[in-house]
């Protein structure tokens, strides 16, 4: 398979020749490669995770950024020309989640229903967002050949889910997941500066100017760039809680080796004001509550 360069800038499929996604570092992804019939990602904190393609997965992937504008899913849907839809449209013969909707314009997503005089032409795919307590060993990937992923501590799989903010095998903690692809982004784009939050252990004692070279940012190499700023709370000699606003590859064990120490152990503890139940064992699951859920998008709950 052709090697990529690292890409950060948003994109979109193209299934004719070499599939390509051009991701942001919103995604964590560093990445990415894809071949017709495979996928390399490239995370904050994880190896290059090869993953097989189906033709369904490349669809997901080709709307993973975009909602859809309505008169485009009534021509697809229909057959007819976009002109065509946008007269259906603006004569009140369609609905949007039950209410009529004259706007072509209008972005729908995949959770919405669209029905046109009676027809069925989008049923509205159910929402998922689950929290999970990752342990070590187990891959941030929807699927592995080898190894065992976070899907498959999932007792009853919800299809075409994916993860918001990988974590690399050795690592454990928060792990989101989910279905909405839109909502993932927002919680992991950099320019909203979520904090992510993560306790780490290091095998040599923690300087005491490395909480000032952190919020200084660390000079990397590779991408020619300097880290955002980053808090470091040392905890004891060799540990720390550590909150980054950005994610890259490998990162914070890189920031330590530029200080001349080494990661032994990382546990993600928060991403924006999502924490980690702390009722939930290593491998366990849970829902995100409505709340958790309305914090990446901005949502207040109704009075």
């Amino acid at each position: 398979m052709d090697k990529a360069s690292v890409i950060h800038m948003p994109g979109v499929i193209d299934t004719t020749k070499k599939v390509g996604i051009k991701a942001d570092s919103s995604d964590q992804f560093s990445v990415i490669t894809i071949s017709v019939s495979q996928l390399v990602l490239v995370s904050e904190d994880s190896s290059p995770d090869y993953i097989t393609l189906s033709r369904p997965d490349i669809r997901l992937l080709a709307g993973y950024y975009n909602d859809m504008k309505l008169s485009r899913i009534i021509s697809n849907q229909n057959g007819v020309s976009r002109r065509q839809a946008n007269t259906l449209i603006a004569s009140g013969k369609v609905a949007v989640d039950g209410s009529d909707c004259r706007d072509p314009a209008r972005e729908v997503t995949a959770f919405q229903s669209v029905i046109q005089q009676g027809r069925i032409i989008q049923a509205g795919a159910t929402a998922h967002y689950l929290m999970m307590n990752k342990p070590a060993g187990i891959l941030s990937a929807t699927r592995d050949p080898v190894h065992r992923t976070v899907i498959d501590l999932i007792e009853s799989p919800v299809t075409d889910l994916h993860i918001a903010g990988r974590l690399d095998r050795a690592s454990t903690g928060l792990v989101i997941l989910t279905n909405d692809g839109l909502w993932s982004r927002r919680l992991t784009e950099p320019g909203l500066k979520k904090p992510k939050v993560y306790w780490v252990s290091t095998s040599m004692p923690i300087s005491p100017e490395t909480a000032e070279r952190f919020n200084e940012g660390i000079w990397f190499e590779y991408e020619q760039l300097q880290t955002s700023p980053a808090e470091l709370d040392v905890l004891s000699d060799h540990s720390a809680r550590i909150t980054l606003y950005e994610g890259r590859y490998h990162q914070i064990k890189r920031m330590f080796h530029a200080v001349g120490n080494r990661v032994t152990a990382l546990h993600r503890e928060s991403m924006g004001i999502i924490t980690l139940d702390k009722t939930l064992q290593p491998g366990s699951h849970r829902p995100l509550t409505t709340d958790e859920i309305r914090s990446v998008t901005g949502e207040t709950a109704p009075a």
